[in-house]
């Protein structure tokens, strides 16, 4: 499973109170969830990439640039949630 990322500081409004997490964006753990209560054995939960999709311009170039380092120091902020599971016998 591969999605949005709720610390991701960009793009979308804050929900009211909680300047961390963005309305309607489940965090990382939430994702994870629905697979370890079916009964998946969690292989890998991270968050990855800092390049928008949607980024043009300038925006673009010097996000992509930086990616490498913000992935190293701000891993948690990263853009995308990605939930790696298997089934359990």
């Amino acid at each position: 499973m591969f999605d949005m990322n709720s610390r991701f500081p960009y793009g979308m409004r804050a929900r009211r109170g909680n300047r961390s997490t963005f309305r309607g964006i489940p965090t990382l753990d939430e994702y994870a969830r629905p697979f370890e209560d079916a009964g998946f054995e969690i292989v890998r939960k991270d968050t990855l990439g800092w390049v928008p999709h949607s980024a043009k311009g300038l925006g673009f170039w010097a996000t992509r640039a930086a990616s490498p380092l913000l992935g190293r120091l701000l891993p948690s902020r990263a853009m995308r949630s990605l939930v790696i599971a298997r089934k359990t016998a």
